[in-house]
């Protein structure tokens, strides 16, 4: 009788660690659905989320058209800042590349000031944009750099 109470017990205990492995790949799946082909660990918006997006315009000298740029706020703009486009041009919708993230502005209103900025590669929204009490703010740059007008951030 003692041997087959052991037998029941033992049963029981290797149903539920053989189910076990049944539950975790029903977790990764759940999770994979968010993101396809990249783990939550891996997801390189993840270790950049507390970078702030800066976006302005390079003042040329001159007759020479500005352009816009951006650049990681906080850090230096000039000469870290990725040209984007002649600022006569719409901003967004056009792929830049920061810290090592390719990124694009989108949702520009009639003022063609960006909303959001989104990871270009995967179209994931990587913040919200706006003047955030920077707009018209100059940025002086080294001689030999344009200097830039900032007109916000996204966060």
């Amino acid at each position: 009788m003692l041997c087959n109470n052991i037998l029941l017990v033992t049963g029981a205990l290797m149903a539920t660690v053989t189910a076990a492995p049944t539950a975790h790949h029903e977790v990764e799946a759940r999770t994979a659905e968010a993101e396809p082909g990249v783990s939550p660990i891996d997801n390189p918006l993840i270790a950049r989320a507390n970078k702030k997006i800066a976006w302005g315009e390079q003042i040329q000298n001159g007759d020479e058209s500005n352009y816009w740029v951006a650049w990681i706020e906080g850090e230096h703009a000039c000469p870290g800042d990725s040209v984007i486009v002649n600022k006569s041009e719409n901003i967004c919708g056009r792929l830049f590349t920061l810290a090592g993230l390719q990124l694009s502005f989108t949702a520009c209103g009639t003022t063609g000031e960006p909303n959001t900025v989104i990871s270009g590669s995967s179209g994931y929204e990587y913040g919200h944009c706006g003047p955030n009490g920077k707009n018209g703010r100059k940025i002086n740059c080294p001689k030999g750099s344009h200097d830039i007008k900032q007109h916000g951030y996204c966060k």
